[in-house]
């Protein structure tokens, strides 16, 4: 690490493909019970609510496997949009 230059924050997004993001609204509401989910068990566990933990570990689970499912449904419909229907 001897002789290297810390590389500067322009320089840095440039690097790693971080210039042309989009903020998305929908795509952070679609994953806002999964947030909630998490600050409510962080919340829960730090203050020592066992129901609000509980609740926020239901939550997050609840946005984690309807994420899954939306995603393997997603790849089912694009393989069969590429496939020809006779």
């Amino acid at each position: 690490m001897k002789g290297k230059n810390i590389p500067s924050y322009s320089k840095l997004l440039r690097l790693h493909n971080f210039t042309n993001l989009t903020n998305s609204r929908k795509a952070d509401l679609l994953r806002l019970e999964v947030l909630a989910g998490s600050y409510l068990s962080v919340a829960g566990a730090l203050i020592g609510a066992r129901r609000m933990s509980l609740i926020g570990t239901l939550l997050l689970l609840w946005g984690l496997v309807r994420e899954a499912i939306m995603f393997s449904l997603l790849g089912f419909w694009k393989r069969s949009r590429g496939k020809k229907l006779k």
